[in-house]
């Protein structure tokens, strides 16, 4: 199976990266209105790694926010792999008004490397005298949906459970929702320090870009930072070839599908930090600040290698502010705590 893997905006700075895989809804009542015809949202759900040590302790937090109705009857449990431990997992709660959220926070013990899927759950139902309250007031509905509606909300006596399955990766600098293939595991050095970029081993279908990347890794190699730069701006234009999804696989031939528009920031995001790189003082950080408006998935990466380029030209008040950025994006992260804490590792 192909897991299409797109990564969508935060709301409320919750979401790190919300990656849309495997969506598990069971029981819920409007799916068999009419394709044309559903019930109004009535919930967000979404999950984040929150605190990681670098060692063993792992714990996530799921939300759940009631968007225009109360919700009753709430739990949320997480389902981990079998050699995470934990002591509490499942929360629960009789009620949560209309337009507030819930938070759990899940702890448990973890390996120092780990790459896998967790299963977060989450089980309410909308109060079903509020959802009717609501549907009398919407004005873009017809009396024959109203109707058809009114008549599915009274199935809501149990609740639902909704699930979904992230992507976790976890190794000794942080922890992240996010498949391994995506991961900026590439390090390179700069004044003790390091700059993280992408430069995974993987198959595609495309060799040309294969192939590409793998140059790209081979002058990192060789600390080869013009030539580096070179093959990523042609490896943009081949992405600019590419539409949709952009499938590929792993060492192990798993295999997953990136969306064209996370692939091009990515490579972006490669070329900006191989000129602060090679550019040192001279590179325009105020022009690498901006493009911080437009990304969606390398946020995290962006700010740290900002702080780290700030550190090694001796900007410390710069250094630790970007280092705190990143960390809104990815909490998980004990490097960079380790970073903040009085300038040293």
């Amino acid at each position: 199976m192909i897991r299409q893997v797109s990564v969508l905006k935060r709301f409320d700075c919750f979401l790190v990266f919300v990656v849309a895989v495997l969506v598990v809804v069971m029981e819920i009542p409007g799916l068999s209105i009419t394709p044309s015809l559903k019930l109004p949202d009535w919930y967000q759900f979404g999950a984040k790694v929150i605190t990681y040590d670098g060692r063993k302790n792992l714990s996530v937090e799921i939300e759940c926010r009631a968007l225009n109705v109360p919700l009753l009857d709430l739990s949320a449990k997480i389902f981990w792999p079998k050699n995470f431990i934990f002591e509490t997992n499942g929360f629960e709660k009789s009620s949560l008004p209309a337009k507030e959220k819930w938070i759990t926070r899940h702890s448990c013990k973890v390996p120092t490397d780990f790459d896998g899927w967790i299963e977060c759950y989450l089980s309410a139902r909308p109060d079903p005298k509020a959802f009717e309250v609501y549907l009398n007031k919407l004005q873009n509905l017809s009396n024959e949906n109203r109707i058809l509606l009114l008549e599915e909300i009274k199935g809501f006596s149990k609740p639902i459970q909704i699930g979904k399955s992230f992507p976790l990766h976890i190794d000794s600098t942080f922890a992240i929702f996010s498949p391994p293939e995506l991961v900026f595991s590439r390090f390179f050095p700069l004044k003790n320090r390091n700059i993280r970029l992408w430069a995974p081993k993987i198959k595609m279908s495309n060799g040309e870009f294969e192939e590409g990347l793998k140059a790209f890794s081979e002058a990192l190699d060789g600390g080869k930072i013009p030539e580096a730069l070179e093959i990523l701006k042609n490896l943009e234009n081949v992405v600019s070839r590419f539409k949709d999804f952009v499938p590929l696989s792993n060492e192990k031939n798993d295999k997953i599908s990136i969306d064209v528009t996370t692939l091009r920031e990515i490579l972006h995001s490669n070329i900006l930090s191989l000129r602060g790189i090679s550019e040192g003082r001279k590179f325009p950080f105020s022009e690498l600040k901006e493009k911080s408006n437009s990304l969606r998935f390398t946020c995290g990466y962006f700010w740290a290698n900002l702080g780290t380029f700030y550190f090694s030209e001796g900007f410390a008040k710069e250094s630790k502010n970007a280092y705190k950025k990143a960390l809104e994006f990815v909490p998980a992260w004990p490097q960079i705590q380790n970073w903040l804490k009085d300038g040293k590792e």
